[in-house]
């Protein structure tokens, strides 16, 4: 059995776009990371003050139907 991986680094500014595509996370502040987890870890239970901050100027999104 053959199994292959991959590994794509994509980097944003957009949170709503990481969301949507990555499964893992890590937030960069001064050249260095400040947390790493998986996706939904960090956008529901950020622990560094950073990403909390990052997280909260989010813009919301808000349907219009």
């Amino acid at each position: 059995m053959i199994v292959y991986c991959s590994t794509i680094l994509f980097i944003s500014h957009d949170l709503a776009v990481i969301r949507q595509m990555c499964d893992r996370i890590a937030v960069l502040k001064k050249g260095g990371n400040c947390e790493i987890n998986k996706t939904e870890n960090i956008f529901n239970n950020p622990k560094h003050y950073y990403t909390k901050e990052l997280l909260r100027l989010m813009p919301k999104i808000v349907s219009v139907f």
